[in-house]
């Protein structure tokens, strides 16, 4: 057991090194197996420096992804953005063996085959770090560990936050919280089993090494009460991370909470910017997904138009419009299928989740966003504004068709204030970025991937609210 415990500790102070050692091997002999197989050695370039050749461009590879964060582990890097990365330097080293091949008035040949090995031999390492992340990081290898300073209201609090089975983005950030550690003066509210007691001759910085904590969380409801700052300077300088509560929720829960929050926090802190880049990039995402649904719609369309002119009263448009709150809390008009609630098609639309299919339209004319904070009606915006000072500053941007919120928290509701913690994060951190992320969580509910979820498109699926 305790070789275990080594061979895993080994493992995870050194998972990068082993990562790149592999992909070195891998990159240099499959290059030269495939530059062999290809018959390169046949042509007058490839002579010993030719295999000289081979190594310069294996060891800038790994340099290029070394450079570009490729082995990162705090916090590791994703799949996808791997993958871009690699593609960009397939091209790149493509680029250059064009100038090289150019210079040396060698043949087209070795040109393309020298890239075709180049791109195997990026796979592979694609692929081993698909493995990499598929074996080592469910045992908890790469995982970061967090240890919590505090007992109090805000630590129980966060460990009930943790522990809630909707806490999907601190699973996919990959943490591990290893305990809540008692400050001096403070009383617990934390169970007896999670509260870690320091001896006197102990401090921090000797339990965070000892049980390799990569981050402190400060979470003291009362600092004014034997504040250990020289402690978690101490850990700061020895390259262990401490971070605030307020953070700790924007990171890895995706929340801006208001009721820990200090009021000049949302002044100084990063976000809130209107960016011109931002707003074209949007609008350009906008309209190719409205696009897209409403090709792939086009038929559903065609029948329920059909059917209005069909079965429906004389005159009756196949549209109607209700109204919302939009962007600077002025009223709009929002697009819906002009059908009784009790008719055939109305239910049949439900379970093909598409009965507010008819808001693509008001994205592409811009009053809304394909992704934005919830949409809300009058009369939940006049309640809701009770809940908090902050809550006008949700519509400081364009509601969105889908929302933060609903992405994390499947199906469930929330109270007016849950709902603006996760508002206000969108609206903080809002870009191009967030707004892809979130539409992938919102595919991943409609293929029903996420604890097994069979239903359609669920946010179209739901009754208009």
């Amino acid at each position: 057991m305790k070789t275990l415990n080594h061979v895993m500790q080994w493992a995870r102070h050194h998972a990068s090194s082993t990562l790149m050692a592999v992909d070195s091997v891998a990159l240099l002999v499959l290059m030269l197996l495939i530059t062999h197989y290809f018959s390169f050695l046949s042509l007058p370039f490839m002579n010993s420096g030719g295999y000289i050749l081979l190594t310069i461009v294996a060891c800038l590879l790994l340099y290029s992804l070394f450079s570009l964060g490729f082995y990162a582990t705090k916090p590791p890097l994703n799949l996808t953005k791997s993958l871009i990365y690699i593609i960009l330097i397939s091209f790149l080293v493509a680029a250059f063996l064009s100038v090289l091949s150019f210079v040396e008035f060698t043949s087209g040949v070795f040109l393309f085959k020298a890239w075709i090995s180049m791109n195997i031999a990026l796979s592979l390492v694609f692929i081993n770090r698909c493995l990499f992340k598929s074996i080592l990081f469910p045992i908890s290898i790469m995982k970061r560990r967090i240890l919590v300073l505090g007992t109090g209201r805000k630590a129980k609090e966060l460990c009930n936050e943790i522990q809630k089975s909707d806490s999907k983005l601190l699973k996919s950030n990959i943490i591990e919280v290893v305990g809540y550690l008692q400050q001096r003066g403070e009383r617990n509210f934390m169970p007896p089993g999670d509260i870690i007691y320091l001896d006197n001759d102990s401090n921090i910085l000797d339990y965070a090494k000892l049980h390799n904590i990569d981050e402190v969380v400060v979470a003291v409801d009362d600092r004014r009460n034997g504040f250990p700052l020289k402690e978690l300077l101490a850990c700061r300088l020895s390259g262990i991370d401490v971070c605030e509560l307020q953070l700790f929720y924007e990171r890895y829960l995706g929340q801006v909470r208001l009721n820990i929050m200090e009021p000049s926090w949302l002044v100084f802190s990063q976000g809130f910017k209107p960016s011109e880049r931002y707003q074209l990039q949007q609008l350009i995402l906008n309209r190719l997904v409205v696009l897209l649904l409403t090709f792939v719609y086009s038929p559903l369309l065609i029948s329920v138009l059909l059917y209005i002119k069909l079965f429906g009263a004389k005159g009756q448009s196949w549209l109607k419009t209700e109204s919302f709150v939009g962007c600077k809390a002025e009223k709009i008009d929002v697009y819906a299928f002009n059908l009784d609630a009790d008719s055939f098609l109305y239910q049949l639309l439900i379970r093909w989740g598409a009965l507010n299919f008819p808001r693509l339209f008001n994205v592409w004319s811009g009053t809304l966003n394909l992704v934005g904070p919830k949409l809300l009606r009058i009369d939940e915006k006049i309640s809701a504004e009770y809940v908090h000072d902050y809550f006008s500053e949700r519509y400081t941007v364009k509601p969105g068709l889908v929302s933060w919120s609903e992405t994390c928290v499947y199906n469930e509701s929330l109270t007016p204030e849950e709902m603006l913690y996760y508002d206000l994060f969108y609206v903080k951190n809002k870009s191009i970025d967030l707004d892809v992320r979130i539409l992938k969580r919102f595919v991943h509910y409609f293929n029903g991937l996420h604890k097994g979820h069979n239903k359609l498109m669920w946010i179209f699926k739901r009754k208009p609210s």
